[in-house]
Formats: structure tokens, sequence, C-alpha cells
């Protein structure tokens, strides 16, 4: 385990201990979060190490790794992700009005490459994708035919290459936060754009489920962001915010994780979710504070 003594976020060292997670979702382990007095950021501290991380992916449940499922809810899963890819791609263009086979774009984070697919029919110009994991990078190949590349290899890449790099719920998970940042910062064309999608721990289905909330998901989320704390992360490092979108379908999803992580009864845990969900997205509609968000940054001038 690896003890942070300062705020990843603002590198602030006026830390205090927060509150207590447990891994329901694999080991049953404790994590402690801790809370910046600064900024407010909240992080998994201590957190395992890169070296350590890798034995809390294990598991054949893990969504991410696993588009080939044929179970009812990840068939479900699966159309709601195949039109949440358009919806993602509407909010990149936004702000980025180039023809489709005029973009090249990098997806950190591709675990198989679904989203990179989508891409590729959709006549971008040039896909890239980043993975850590290589049976991700596997499936990727065997599935979609899509060779993704290792995180080391990313600082080969020629600087001012790329219009949108995106991270869909993955900066919650790197260690090496600035590092990678500092490279997306030098790849990025002058008027390119990084597109974030995060958890939202100012969200009221974190509220309502408290430690059991799904998004939570220590120790594999090292961070956990808000609006506020990704801005002054992001700030720091080079980039402005200059958009943020929701992502309503994540507080069905997490609201049904976290009733599964509360052992709910399967009949009883979807309607519970669909209840909170609804409440969650009702709340958001007012507030701004959805589950998740994707958030939109450009390079600072």
């Amino acid at each position: 385990m690896e003890q942070l003594e300062q705020c990843p976020c603002c590198q602030s060292k006026q830390i205090t201990p927060g509150d207590t997670i447990s891994d329901f979702f694999l080991t049953n382990e404790s994590f402690h979060l801790s809370k910046c007095l600064n900024c407010s950021f909240e992080f998994t501290n201590p957190r395992p190490s890169i070296k350590e991380i890798g034995r809390y992916y294990q598991s054949e449940n893990y969504i991410s790794h696993h588009s080939t499922n044929t179970s009812l809810f990840h068939q479900l899963y699966r159309l709601i992700r195949n039109y949440m890819f358009g919806k993602k791609m509407g909010y990149i263009r936004t702000y980025f009005r180039k023809p489709y086979n005029e973009i090249s774009l990098m997806d950190y984070g591709a675990a198989s490459g679904d989203f990179l697919a989508y891409c590729i029919a959709q006549n971008i110009k040039k896909t890239i994708g980043i993975e850590q994991d290589a049976s991700c990078r596997k499936a990727a190949a065997d599935t979609h035919g899509i060779p993704l590349k290792s995180p080391e290899e990313l600082g080969a890449l020629p600087q001012n290459s790329l219009d949108v790099i995106t991270l869909w719920h993955v900066l919650e998970h790197i260690h090496n936060v600035d590092e990678v940042i500092a490279l997306f910062h030098k790849l990025l064309d002058e008027n390119g754009i990084l597109a974030i999608a995060v958890p939202n721990i100012n969200c009221l289905d974190r509220k309502i489920y408290g430690s059991y909330w799904a998004a939570y998901d220590v120790p594999r989320h090292i961070y956990h962001f808000n609006t506020t704390t990704i801005s002054i992360l992001m700030q720091r490092l080079g980039f402005t915010l200059v958009g943020k979108h929701a992502l309503p379908f994540d507080a069905y999803y997490i609201s049904l994780h976290s009733e599964w992580l509360k052992k709910t009864g399967s009949f009883l845990a979807v309607l519970r979710a669909l209840k909170n969900g609804f409440l969650s997205n009702r709340a958001a509609r007012k507030t701004g504070e959805y589950s998740s968000l994707v958030y939109v940054f450009k390079k600072a001038k």
C-alpha cells in the first residue's frame, strides 16, 4: 500500500481522514478515504500501488472487461451503452466541428474496444486505443479486429496530433494522473478537446446509498470527483473546463449495483434501483449533480 501525504488535486498537505468504505464487490477489504481541507477532494488513501492494484480487477464479473456476456442484464447494458456512444459523440460535436473523416481520436482506457469500434463505424479518420490490461487488448483484437496500444506507447505518439481524447470512466483509476494528463496536453491539437466521464460524489444516489454506493468501487477507484475538484485538477495541469453533460442512465446502473452490494433480492433490487435512479435524476435536473458527468476540457490559452 502507498500512503499519500498531499492532495492529488490541489497538492495541499492539509488532508484529514474521511470515511471507511469496503470493497463489497470483490475482496471485502476495507479502505479509507482522505479529504483535502483546502479543496475538499476525496481520495482513497492509502491505496494499492500500481504493482498491487492488478489483483483487485481479477473477477469474471468485472463488466468493463467483458463485453461478450450473454445474460439479459448485460444485453440490456450493451443496448444502452451503444445508445450512449451516440450521445457522447454528440456532446463532443458540440465543441468540435470537423467532419468525422477528418478527426483523429484517441480513447484512453479503451477496455475491449467497443467505443473505438463505434467510432470506426462512424468513419472517423484515425482512431487510437490505449489499454493497460492485456486481456482487454486481446478481446479488442479478437472481437473487433482493433489493435490497442499499452500506456507505455503513449509517449511515442506525435505532439499536437490528436483532435479528441476520451476517457470514459477511466480517470478515477489512474495512479500517475499528472504524468498522463501532461502527455494529453502535448498530444492534443491547439483546438482539440479532452472529454472525461467520471462518477460524481455530489449526486443524490451517493447520499442515498452511503458506503454502499457502487461508484466508490474502492480500491479500483482511487479518486472521487465532483465538478469543483476535477476543474481544480485539470486547471493545474493546463486545461480549462468548457462544458459538462449528464449521463442519466448511470444513476440507474449505479443504483442497481448498490442494491446488489446490499444483497437486496433481485426483484426488489430492480424496483429500488429504478426508484432511486429516478429520484437522483429528478434532483439533478435542478442541481446539475447527476450520478456521472462528462466534462469537456480544452487547453488553457
